[in-house]
């Protein structure tokens, strides 16, 4: 009997270190400082609590301020830090005022945090709370050494890629909610922008806990004061949420406070990613008017509205010749008859700079403003459209395609292709201001019929393609064409137009990545470009406008925007 006890205490004791071995390789809390996987992401999306302090007790006083309280409010620590000087990391959790205090005490006391940013929001949003308190403890420790296994095995399986696999993944280098995915995804037209999300609306959150976010700011102020930090609260925008109760009667008169809670652009369900969270956009805006001094009237308190914004059509157009083809390739008088007809009409021509300007500070566009294009970079645009736009005082923008530059011939094949324009009438044109070049890829835009090898649709992944190997194509052609660009026009190279109008979110994911503002496609649809929503600048439309259009359907096509 003894024997048998014996056995299986020993049994017992190696599944129990069997367990707590597993636990210690798998750390899927991130708790042990997850030595051998090193998925930081997978810990904080799951366990932000204990994650969080693992990774941040790698970097000690690496930052010297922190955002505490809840992630509704979307604050960027990247644009904190622009107007601070300060390198920021985010320590806000969804259960809000629950872990605001533990996370400043930590900050201050740990970090030596200089400056404390309290974000206030919702008590409940759509992911819900996750881990209720900010841990560290032995205890916590223990239960980190006796989870379940399964959590392990889970980590094991999660495969993240450029994204990650879930909508309210970590960051592990900001602390904040990886939104790479939902910032590369267009947004314009509002009833469009509700139509692909029919979910808004139906989660609606709880109204802020004004006791416990009072209770929590009167804590946190007394921490900074004691450890000589400043403390700006910040209360965002909120769906639904009209002021009662009041969130900032009672706070810490130490603190610097700004309260945006009932903002007119509650309103406009473009300016957050679901019910309960802030897009970076209006966290910017938020911290532009906060720190930046800006003065933007849709953060002040009234009734609900919308964003100010603007209709601009785009057309596109090719190789110019004397006679056309009925076709892409338009005659020189099929051009002209559209140009004057713009003119006649009152259309004003503006660049993509302009477009930038409207959506990033709200500059002044025409009442009714048009964008000219040319695709591929011909020579054409150069002899013919370059000085019949700058005779009726028009201005355009070509998208070269980089290869291709003062070539007539297709690479090294040796076929004859229609000429191109070099480098010494890109640098006439971009001087000129009439004419703009952007990018149309250095070597994406291939010809099925002469790239027998390796062909590749546009900037799409080949069949097959490991995800890693197209980044890194895709990178490399992008910056060989930016570099091109830039030491021909001496402008910066931040728009870009897709061949054949084909896009991806990880296309345009690393298009923003790498400075890109604006990206175009070939889709035959208006555009509706919102200011202080640099999504509006993604994935533009244009009207095809083909040696058969006549300038009459033109008109037609362009007064549809404006109705």
């Amino acid at each position: 009997m003894r024997r048998w006890v014996r056995v299986a205490a020993i049994a017992l004791a190696a599944l129990l270190l069997a367990w707590v071995g597993f636990n210690l390789v798998m750390d899927p809390s991130g708790a042990f400082g997850d030595r051998i996987l090193g998925d930081y992401g997978y810990n904080m999306t799951r366990f932000p609590h204990m994650a969080k302090m693992a990774w941040l007790e790698t970097r000690p006083h690496k930052y010297g301020g922190f955002v505490v309280g809840s992630p509704a409010a979307g604050l960027d620590v990247g644009t904190l830090a622009e107007y601070t000087g300060l390198d920021f990391y985010d320590l806000t959790f969804e259960d809000g005022p629950g872990s605001a205090a533990a996370a400043a005490r930590y900050a201050l006391e740990t970090h030596g945090a200089r400056h404390i940013v309290l974000a206030m929001g919702p008590q409940g949003t759509a992911y819900g709370p996750r881990h209720s308190a900010l841990g560290g403890g032995v205890a916590d420790y223990v239960r980190c050494l006796f989870m379940n296994p399964l959590r392990g095995v889970d980590k094991l399986r999660a495969q993240n890629g450029y994204f990650p696999a879930r909508v309210d993944a970590i960051n592990p280098e900001t602390g904040g909610y990886d939104r790479r995915a939902l910032d590369a995804a267009p947004v314009g037209d509002l009833t469009a922008y509700m139509q692909a999300n029919p979910t808004f609306g139906t989660v609606v959150p709880q109204p802020p806990d004004a006791a416990s976010w009072t209770a929590a700011a009167a804590e946190i102020s007394a921490l900074c004061g004691q450890y000589g930090a400043e403390l700006t609260i910040v209360v965002p925008p909120l769906w639904g949420y009209h002021g009662e109760p009041s969130l900032v009667d009672n706070m810490p008169p130490q603190a610097t406070v700004w309260d945006f809670s009932g903002a007119a652009l509650r309103g406009d369900w473009r300016f957050f990613y679901d019910a309960g969270h802030a897009r970076t956009a209006l966290g910017d805006r938020m911290l532009a008017q906060a720190f930046g001094g800006a003065d933007d009237p849709l953060l002040g308190s009234g009734e609900a509205a919308l964003a100010e914004e603007v209709r601009v059509p785009i057309l596109l157009y090719h190789h110019i010749d004397a006679v056309g083809n009925g076709g892409a390739i338009c005659a020189e008088s099929t051009l002209r008859g559209h140009m004057e007809a713009l003119v006649a009409a009152g259309y004003t021509a503006v660049g993509f700079d302009d477009l930038i300007a409207f959506v990033a500070a709200g500059a002044e566009l025409p009442e009714r403003p048009v964008v000219i294009t040319f695709d591929d970079g011909y020579a054409s645009n150069y002899e013919i459209a370059y000085p019949m736009l700058r005779e009726l005082g028009l201005k355009g923008t070509i998208f070269a395609i980089g290869v291709s530059v003062g070539k007539d011939t297709y690479k090294n094949s040796g076929t004859p292709i229609i000429p191109h324009f070099g480098l010494d009438e890109m640098a006439e044109m971009a001087a000129s201001g009439v004419m703009a070049v952007h990018s149309h890829t250095f070597d994406m835009h291939q010809s099925e019929a002469l790239d027998v090898v390796d062909y590749r649709r546009g900037v799409l992944p080949r069949e097959g393609e490991r995800e890693g190997d197209y980044i890194a194509a895709f990178r490399a052609d992008f910056l060989r064409s930016k570099e091109l660009i830039e030491a021909g026009t001496g402008h910066v190279a931040d728009v870009f137009a897709y061949p054949h109008g084909q896009s991806a979110p990880l296309s345009e994911a690393l298009l923003r990545e790498m400075g890109v503002r604006v990206s175009l496609t070939i889709a035959p649809h208006s555009n509706v470009l919102v200011r202080g929503l640099p999504q509006s600048l993604l994935q533009l439309g244009r009207y095809d406008m083909t040696d058969g259009v006549s300038s009459e359907r033109m008109l037609d096509i362009l007064a549809r925007d404006f109705e």
